[in-house]
């Protein structure tokens, strides 16, 4: 059975709030540890990955961030922690600062118009210190997560 070390945030809605906090959650799938794997985001009742276009170091150090860990030690690029299973990726052309707590307070493509597949699925490597977050391993298969 696989492990998915998932992160949730402290606010649930549908769009970004209006103060600027976090409303996504994201996870790491495929990779060897809880600290590496494919970059998976929660959105509309379904788990989808993000395209590697312009996914470099700044957005995957907003990935690691946001997941609690205290930095990156790398991005994975060209789907290197295997293929997400939604229709293809489900964001595209991340742009962060660094300054985000996460990734949606990112600059990106449209959801859902992306135009890439999961051959190019964006991962991330982060460092193995934690910081005091809303993150916890489960070994189901996380298909829903109510958002009330």
């Amino acid at each position: 059975m696989q492990a998915h070390y998932i992160c949730l945030p402290l606010v649930f809605a549908s769009s970004k709030g209006d103060g600027g906090e976090s409303t996504s959650t994201i996870r790491l799938a495929g990779g060897p540890n809880e600290n590496s794997g494919r970059v998976e985001i929660y959105r509309e009742g379904e788990w989808g990955t993000i395209c590697d276009d312009s996914w470099y170091t700044t957005e995957g150090s907003v990935a690691c961030k946001q997941l609690g860990f205290t930095g990156i030690d790398r991005v994975g690029n060209m789907g290197e922690f295997g293929s997400g299973t939604a229709d293809s990726p489900i964001l595209a052309s991340v742009d962060c600062e660094g300054f985000e707590d996460s990734l949606d307070l990112c600059e990106s493509t449209d959801w859902g118009t992306i135009r890439c597949s999961h051959a190019e699925d964006a991962g991330v490597i982060c460092q193995t210190g934690k910081n005091q977050s809303t993150c916890f391993i489960t070994y189901r298969n996380i298909s829903s997560i109510n958002q009330s």
